[in-house]
């Protein structure tokens, strides 16, 4: 019988670093709510008085650098800073505007997959039909695609995804679990869907057999994996795990860091030669302590040498943690560069970008594929182009005026003057260089340049 909770090898390898991503991605808070898996309890503070209320003050002064979700979305914000060229079939251009099942434009969900590959190096979507038989694509995160398999060519034949969450009574209001798994298979050569239901004791199961809108079915599973490199079902490596690491050494050095701080400056009064029955229990202004003859009184107060290596340790990792796209889009960093220098500095992580940028939108385009196998229409009309212009190669003014004087100099021909603002987005791309020669004479305003002199150029 199967066990629809059992999951893969590759998953369970997997796992533990998606977690760190997720949380590392969510900020502090959410890191802060593991405590210590991410911040190990000090073994000093077994011996305090009340060892949990030391452990959460030491907890409560630490910061979490949140640098992961803000380079994610940095990055996406790059991939996406111009938008992504799709083409469709007229039978699926209404999923432009509606892709997926809670609403999603196209657009949108390119977006979403790019930040979830960004975060984790995986996800997954699901081409079906809606119930008025209208295409759309189930969205999977990592984590919920729990179990595959393959045929001995490679294709996928087996693949539970796990669909539990939070569902409404209808009749109470109330708010039940429910443990649900969607278990997709090769049978017989074709493709068969069951959905296991589980509900406290309670248990049930839906067969499906999906079918294409002419009622033909299916002999592939139309599943689309999308990872960090590829499309295969063995997950990739997960792009910013790195960053996350730093982030939690950070994290780790900063609360010894301000527990240091904190005892540098609370300094504790001892007093020599006192019973135990007149030693003093409080400290301050307004106290006087007597102290009988051969007696003594003062402070111990930390020096804290160690407090400024860790420091230094703390700037250290915050640097390393730039070098991989931490500081990716610093605009103190960018206005010191020349635009060529940021290009080499960032040559390495503008690869990686580029890569998933392609891989996501190979994905995509699958999936779409898919949908329109669905409904008859031909696959191959399906076309997805993402950016993967990630800088401005917009001319700057003194570059303009170079290229124009180095025409007017005869040392480039017109030709080349054209192909040269066409690639600095001075002139559209879309534009032809004999329709802009007939665009520049048709212009009742051709300053200095003159109408007489339009055939020249």
């Amino acid at each position: 019988m199967l066990n629809p909770e059992a999951t893969h090898p590759d998953y369970d390898a997997w796992l533990p670093s998606w977690r760190i991503m997720r949380d590392a991605a969510d900020g502090a808070e959410a890191i802060k709510a593991r405590g210590e898996t991410y911040l190990p309890r000090p073994s000093g503070m077994a011996f305090a008085p009340d060892p949990d209320a030391a452990y959460a003050a030491y907890m409560a002064r630490a910061q979490y650098p949140d640098i992961v979700g803000p380079t994610v979305r940095g990055m996406a914000g790059v991939m996406h800073g111009r938008p992504a060229a799709y083409e469709l079939p007229p039978a699926l251009e209404p999923m432009i505007e509606r892709a997926t099942g809670d609403g999603l434009t196209l657009d949108a969900l390119h977006r979403r997959i790019t930040r979830e590959v960004l975060k984790v190096g995986r996800y997954g979507l699901l081409t079906d039909l809606d119930r008025a038989g209208r295409p759309v694509i189930v969205t999977y995160t990592a984590e919920t695609i729990i179990n595959w398999d393959t045929d001995d060519d490679d294709n996928l034949n087996f693949l539970v995804l796990d669909e539990s969450g939070w569902e409404r009574n209808p009749d109470t209001g109330s708010w039940v679990e429910v443990k649900r798994w969607r278990v997709l298979e090769i049978v017989d050569g074709a493709y068969q869907s069951r959905v296991l239901t589980r509900v406290g004791e309670e248990a049930g199961m839906e067969d499906a057999v999906p079918t294409m809108r002419a009622g033909a079915r299916l002999d592939y599973i139309p599943f689309t994996f999308i990872d960090t490199n590829d499309l295969t079902p063995e997950p990739d490596e997960v792009p910013l795990l790195g960053l996350a690491r730093i982030a939690t050494a950070v994290y780790r050095t900063d609360a010894d860091y301000r527990l240091a701080l904190f005892l540098t400056s609370q300094p504790t009064a001892v007093r020599i030669g006192a019973d135990a029955e007149n030693a003093p229990k409080v400290i301050g202004s307004n106290v006087i302590w007597d102290i009988p003859a051969g007696g003594d009184a003062k402070y111990l107060e930390f020096g804290g040498p160690g407090v400024a290596a860790q420091r230094l340790s703390i700037i250290d990792d915050l640097n390393r943690a730039v070098q991989i796209g931490a500081k990716l889009l610093s605009e103190t960093t960018q206005g010191q560069e020349s635009g060529e220098a940021r290009k080499l500095r960032y040559a390495s992580e503008t690869a990686t970008l580029t890569s998933i940028a392609q891989n996501v939108g190979a994905g995509l385009e699958k999936a779409l594929r898919f949908a329109a196998q669905w409904i008859g229409a031909t696959p191959d009309e399906v076309m997805v182009s993402p950016n993967v212009d990630f800088f401005d190669a917009g001319l700057t003014p003194q570059q303009i005026d170079s290229l124009v004087r180095s025409w007017q100099a005869g040392a480039v021909s017109r030709l080349t003057l054209f192909e040269n603002l066409q690639r600095g987005e001075v002139v559209s791309q879309d534009r032809t260089y004999e329709e802009e020669l007939e665009a520049i004479e048709s212009d009742p305003a051709l300053g200095m340049i003159g109408r007489e002199n339009v055939g020249e150029l």
